[in-house]
């Protein structure tokens, strides 16, 4: 989450090297998953994870919503337009995804981050430590 340079990126595409996590990733991911889990678990209001996005922001969502919100916020987000991307392409922007929820900041869990660096390190030689 912290060293990715161009040069590093490119090599990612081409499939010349797996990523792995630091355990320094690792902890920040788990720490930053156990806060989003007690901001549900206490109700709290917070942007985006216990309300609406945008003009939605004051609405809160009943707790038994919020797997739904999530999912909705991922379809919504999930749509392509045009020719698809080469796997070079491909590998880089999953990359770059990877890479910044590696630093720590988004509440994913570390189960969900390795499932999309095992998809990654597919058939890809070598590793890169991210």
């Amino acid at each position: 989450g912290k060293h990715l340079t161009i040069k590093d990126l490119v090599r990612l595409g081409r499939g010349l090297y797996k990523i792995k996590l630091t355990e320094a990733a690792e902890e920040k991911i788990i720490k930053s998953r156990l806060l989003l889990e007690k901001i549900v678990k206490e109700h709290k209001v917070v942007y985006g994870i216990t309300t609406g996005f945008g003009k939605f922001a004051r609405t809160v969502i009943p707790h038994n919503k919020l797997n739904e919100l999530q999912e909705n916020l991922v379809r919504s987000h999930s749509a392509g337009v045009g020719k698809p991307l080469s796997p070079t392409r491909s590998r880089m922007l999953l990359a770059l995804r990877i890479n910044v929820l590696a630093k720590g900041y988004s509440g994913i869990s570390l189960e969900t981050l390795n499932q999309m660096i095992q998809a990654f390190n597919g058939n890809v030689q070598h590793y890169s430590f991210i």
